[in-house]
């Protein structure tokens, strides 16, 4: 089982990634893509574009590989507050945008 822990594996609390990707890596072109994971499991994660936000469970899925994020190199961690700070920015106005959309204000 993924989430399974093992006696003596601590795993902090909270962690924060961000990585980048290229237009030829991505569904829809170039990126930055946060995660926040509360021991080793996914929070929040979102991926900010030149012209749209995606926010799990909204728009795209968790990724939920937390051991292979920690060990590759391409993810650089974060601090809270940097992580909290973009998800304010860009996180945010999305959520708020769905929720209207919900209640049957358009997005």
């Amino acid at each position: 089982m993924a989430n399974t822990r093992v006696p003596g594996d601590e795993i902090p609390p909270a962690r924060y990634f961000t990585t980048t990707f290229s237009a030829e890596d991505g569904d829809f072109g170039s990126g930055v893509w946060y995660a926040e994971f509360v021991e080793g499991v996914a929070q929040r994660q979102f991926e900010v574009y030149a012209d749209h936000v995606l926010v799990a469970p909204h728009d795209l899925s968790f990724a939920d590989q937390y051991a292979a994020i920690v060990s590759d190199p391409r993810y650089r961690e974060i601090t809270p507050s940097e992580f909290n700070r973009a998800w304010n920015r860009y996180a945010s106005e999305r959520l708020r945008r769905v929720g209207s959309a919900h209640e049957g204000g358009g997005q």
